[in-house]
């Protein structure tokens, strides 16, 4: 039988064999990424160089919500949206503050102006989420629920679900 101390001396080995296995391995692993950036601006097609938050969607699409309207990148080039005047359903505002695509492939964009726009990704174009000429009405909060569906309100409302946006 083996005394104590080779025992300990046998695990030591194996546990240092094992550490220097792994501190190896994962270096080699680690030498195998890539990463390549690339800096874009303004110039490129970028609404506004302060981009507040970045979004992919279903679709692969880059949204970036900026203070100057909203950008979506195929990896290619740009498209900017912003608010349009007269009747026309646009954004509803140019300072994006969150971007979230629901269950129907609608792309949910929140504003700083407390208000909301609704982004069919399927038709390409912005919808009326309510269906009614609503989508003016300030909303402060959104949440989606287990099911999917999306709730709007207002401090002191009652959340209204959308259950889904109507052209």
């Amino acid at each position: 039988m083996q005394d104590k101390n080779t025992v300990i001396n046998d695990m030591k080995k194996h546990i240092y064999a094992l550490w220097a296995f792994f501190i190896l391995f994962s270096q080699s692993i680690a030498a195998s990424v890539e990463v390549r950036s690339t800096h874009m601006t303004t110039g490129d097609g970028v609404a506004n160089n302060s981009i507040r938050y970045i979004y992919q969607d279903s679709k692969g699409f880059i949204w970036m919500g900026t203070l100057n309207g909203l950008s979506r990148y195929d990896g290619n080039s740009f498209v900017t949206y912003r608010p349009e005047g007269g009747n026309k359903i646009s954004l509803i505002d140019h300072r994006i503050r969150d971007l979230e695509e629901d269950k129907n492939g609608f792309l949910w964009i929140a504003t700083s102006a407390e208000l909301f726009s609704c982004y069919d990704l399927k038709k390409d174009c912005f919808v009326d989420f309510t269906g009614c000429g609503e989508y003016e009405q300030l909303y402060s909060y959104k949440m989606t629920d287990r099911e999917g569906n999306v709730w709007l309100w207002q401090d002191g409302n009652v959340p209204r679900p959308w259950l889904s946006c109507t052209t």
